[in-house]
């Protein structure tokens, strides 16, 4: 089931593309938390807007050029599962990347206030207490 979370993470993942970080930190809450798992790059956790920025440009820095496209939501309460097929350009490398993830968001008051991604779908689904 959709809600009006799943249009907050869409808008979310349009500014990302645009690489428009105002938009993003517009929209999340002050205290917000991305968590990367430390199998993946940059994992870490990053907590608050300075965060979220620091994680931000470290992201685009990282890109010649990307594309994040959600090809599905669940969605209850506070809860958004996205599923996201992204592509990228290694800004170094040059090489060309081709994935899926499933990005697990939680807001409060219109706002993002969690975000982490995930490899699978059922742990991702798990973890925000969603089912299938």
């Amino acid at each position: 089931m959709l809600n009006e979370n799943t249009e907050i993470v869409t808008r979310v993942l349009e500014a990302l593309n645009r690489g428009d970080l105002e938009t993003m930190l517009d929209l999340q809450d002050p205290d917000w938390e991305g968590v990367i798992p430390v199998e993946y790059p940059m994992a870490g956790t990053w907590r608050g807007q300075a965060g979220l920025r620091a994680f931000a440009e470290q992201w685009l820095e990282a890109w010649e050029e990307f594309r994040v496209e959600p090809r599905e939501f669940v969605a209850e309460g506070d809860a958004v599962l996205a599923e996201v097929h992204y592509w990228g350009r290694g800004r170094s490398s040059g090489i060309e990347v081709t994935e899926r993830w499933y990005y697990a968001y939680r807001l409060r008051a219109g706002k993002v206030i969690s975000w982490r991604p995930y490899a699978d779908r059922a742990e991702a689904l798990a973890a925000l207490g969603l089912s299938a």
